[in-house]
């Protein structure tokens, strides 16, 4: 006990005169004895003993003493130091990880259980905000009761994209900072990966403006393998994909991936997969020239579904104008193959005889002429064709070493150096999708031209350390070296299975199959633009949106106005990792996080106490001494 008003205690001393004069006081008594004798005699005995039996025995001293010392203590102020637990008005923003991750071992389950609990312990005066953290925040309560947010909690999914908690958390901080109450952050998350800002960074920032943040983790570590990386693909009758899987767990793996086309199995590859390693799988089968929905499910099932899938929508096969350049009389094996195609229209021009106008064909082949009928100008025509965007496929001929070395400079990706024998088979260097399904090895050349690559080129077969098949950017177009000629005396090529497998791959490329593909297939997490103000698209979850669409699903996405739709997959290495958690300073899931209480030191005041026990003693005193007649 302490007290407030110290020099208080110096009043104590008035008990001092009070017994003196209590002592000195005389009191008389009656007595009937029967000699003097006795009176002195007793005085004797008890001359000693009475100062404090007269204190001890009489009730009306103790009275007084007692209720004067209660009331100097009363004037003193007498308090203990203590504790109390307050309500407190608060208003609290919740964030949720709704990503890919939070689908392993019912985590999402967990953070909406945990943030439903955090609602109970509220008060009905208590403002909520609840923030959904995929890649992207969205706010999907700002400041409300707990009733409308429990409701917005209900109607809260888990997605298929990376995770932005470090974002989520500063929005959540910047809705709630300048409220004049207690204000706190509850961040619910695996706390297995973050693309972005890290949250113990956005938890620092948030202090730094007054508002709390306690990271509340749920779930554990898991094994996993997964689909990180996805390439779909035509070749002359197929559609195929190529996918990247990678094992986070701790054993080897045996993984099979099976290809899906229109909703029908395709086909299945199997492989085993040693820890924390990766493998390609290729899958292709027989389709059409139309437009088709693929994916690949790699099987067996682990701790999470959505990187399991990988989605992709396959365009369907473009019409090319093709100009083919060959000598009148020449080998006609490439112009079959080439009209054999679908949705190929092929002009043909025999030198010395060239075009006027480059620019009304896709693509410009280059299959032979001699040096004679090659006409001054005729690569500077095609050079500008190339720069404007043009395709130019050039086939290894003979005529190639009597053209001036400067009409062919900055055109071709090779410089031609002489011709060439070997009876070795050529070889793949570079995987690329012109020589997807093609047996390179297959091919039998007798003679080529030996060249060297140019700077900035890039080689994807070769034979005996010469470029075969070489390819480059030139201004804003394709230029593709094909080492082997058309002259049967020279290669055997027209002959192979691959042949028209080769030459529709190369058409794909020149007329940029893969960029309609990549402008199909997407990650989740991004984000379209709306270029239509009444656009919807049916997501794979069934909702229906409009206007800027977020990639928060893995599946197939529909324009309900018809037309080609598109695709989107997780597809994210660092969201596939749940093996091991962050160390994010979090906390395991418990109960009482916001109870709208807190803990205050008190002063615990006793002096109504002992004013009311001082002047509790006065009263029992007069009461006895109206008893015993003194009043």
């Amino acid at each position: 006990m302490e007290l407030t008003n110290e020099w208080a205690q110096y009043l104590f001393a008035l008990v001092v005169p009070i017994i003196l004069l209590y002592l000195l006081r005389p009191r008389p008594k009656e007595l009937h004895i029967p000699s003097l004798m006795f009176i002195i005699e007793i005085d004797q005995k008890r001359r000693f003993r009475s100062f404090f039996k007269k204190i001890l025995k009489d009730p009306l001293l103790l009275l007084q003493l007692l209720g004067i010392c209660l009331l100097v203590l009363a004037i003193a102020g007498p308090f203990y130091p203590s504790e109390e637990t307050k309500k407190v008005t608060m208003d609290v923003a919740i964030v949720i990880d709704v990503s890919a991750s939070m689908s392993a071992e019912n985590r999402f389950n967990n953070a909406v259980g945990m943030a439903d609990t955090i609602l109970s312990d509220l008060g009905t005066d208590d403002k909520v905000s609840i923030i959904i953290a995929e890649n992207i925040p969205i706010v999907a309560i700002r400041q409300e009761d707990k009733v409308k947010a429990r409701a917005a909690l209900a109607s809260i999914k888990q997605r298929a994209t990376p995770s932005g908690m470090g974002g989520a958390i500063l929005l959540a901080s910047d809705i709630i900072k300048d409220s004049n109450v207690e204000k706190n952050v509850y961040a619910i998350s695996d706390f297995s990966n973050y693309d972005g800002l890290d949250p113990l960074a956005a938890k620092r920032t948030a202090f730094s403006n007054g508002v709390g943040v306690d990271l509340i983790k749920v779930g554990s570590g898991s094994e996993n393998a997964g689909i990180i990386g996805s390439r779909p693909g035509r070749s002359l009758d197929k559609c195929s994909m190529e996918v990247l899987v990678k094992n986070y767990g701790a054993m080897e793996k045996s993984i099979d991936a099976s290809l899906i086309i229109d909703g029908q199995a395709s086909g299945s590859v199997s492989k085993s997969i040693t820890p924390g390693s990766s493998e390609v799988f290729y899958l292709s089968s027989q389709c059409s020239s139309g437009e088709h929905k693929a994916s690949v499910v790699i099987s067996p099932p682990d701790a999470m579904l959505i990187d399991n899938n990988a989605y992709a929508l396959i365009p369907k096969s473009k019409g090319a104008k093709i100009l083919l350049i060959r000598e009148s009389g020449s080998s006609a094996y490439l112009k079959y193959a080439l009209e054999s195609l679908d949705g190929v229209s092929l002009e043909e021009s025999y030198p010395p005889v060239f075009p006027q106008d480059y620019n009304q064909y896709d693509a410009v082949v280059f299959q032979d002429a001699s040096g004679q009928n090659i006409l001054g100008g005729t690569f500077d025509e095609i050079k500008r064709y190339v720069e404007g965007g043009g395709k130019l496929v050039v086939l290894g001929f003979k005529g190639l070493l009597d053209m001036p070395p400067g009409d062919l400079l900055g055109l071709l990706p090779v410089a031609v150096i002489d011709e060439s024998s070997s009876g070795v088979a050529p070889s793949q260097v570079f995987d690329h999708q012109i020589l997807r399904d093609v047996d390179i090895g297959d091919v039998g050349l007798t003679r080529f031209l030996y060249v060297d690559e140019q700077q900035g080129s890039i080689t994807i077969a070769e034979i005996s350390g010469s470029p075969l098949i070489t390819l480059w950017d030139v201004g804003g177009g394709k230029v593709l070296y094909a080492g082997f000629s058309m002259n049967t005396s020279w290669s055997d090529f027209y002959s192979k299975p691959s042949f028209p497998i080769f030459w529709y791959n190369v058409l794909y490329w020149v007329s940029g199959g893969d960029d309609a593909a990549k402008t199909s297939n997407f990650k989740t997490g991004e984000k379209l633009p709306s270029y239509n103000e009444t656009q919807r698209v049916r997501k794979p979850s069934g909702e229906v949106m409009e206007g800027d669409l977020l990639l928060d699903d893995a599946g197939f996405y529909e324009f309900l106005s018809g037309g080609e739709g598109f695709s989107a997959s997780l597809l994210n290495e660092k969201e596939s990792n749940i093996t091991s958690l962050l160390d994010s300073g979090s906390s395991e899931a418990s109960s009482g996080y916001a109870q709208g209480t807190k803990v205050e030191k008190v002063n615990v005041e006793l002096f109504w106490l002992c004013a009311a026990a001082g002047l509790f003693a006065i009263l029992i005193e007069w009461f006895y001494y109206k008893r015993r007649g003194s009043l």
